[in-house]
């Protein structure tokens, strides 16, 4: 939900420590899925702007701006977000009003309910299978907690294998 201050805590304070030991060290691969609060007015239209972005190659890009700094999710702040990242702003706004990712945001969502997850940040943390897809669900970790709560998920997982 790129308008939980929650989400946006994790990106900033928990994420870095995450990736850097981690992430780029191939031991952990990091899935986003979308989980747009109802409640939270301009998450649906950050989540669509995050995909439509993809299409002009700046998902992460739009991704991190967007997070980084939710004080504003209208269309214009989102337009100028995408100006400053140099994509084509009518292209973007285009795709943005279609309803063209909209069934992978449900889809984000749907799983999410499934695995009876409700609040945003929640990070699901398992193996996988050959195939990459989610195998077994070994720890859940709630909200924007400190690396040390990561780490005490993560590291046992690691020690395993």
């Amino acid at each position: 939900d790129f308008q939980c201050p929650f989400c946006r805590r994790f990106e900033s304070q928990i994420y870095p420590n995450i990736r850097d030991a981690y992430i780029k060290t191939g031991k952990l691969k990091y899935f986003h899925r979308d989980m747009p609060l109802a409640f939270h007015q301009g998450a649906m239209p950050a989540a669509r702007a995050v995909h439509c972005a993809s299409e002009q190659g700046k998902f992460w890009e739009m991704h991190d701006t967007l997070l980084g700094d939710a004080a504003s999710l209208t269309p214009a702040d989102i337009d100028q977000r995408a100006g400053q990242l140099g994509m084509d702003v009518p292209k973007l706004d285009q795709c943005i009003s279609s309803d063209r990712f909209a069934d992978i945001i449900q889809r984000s969502i749907n799983e999410a309910s499934a695995m009876q997850v409700s609040g945003t940040p929640t990070f699901i943390i398992g193996t996988l299978d050959a195939d990459g897809n989610l195998m077994s669900v070994k720890k859940t970790v709630v909200g924007a907690s400190p690396f040390e709560a990561f780490k005490a998920a993560i590291d046992p997982l690691l020690a395993a294998n």
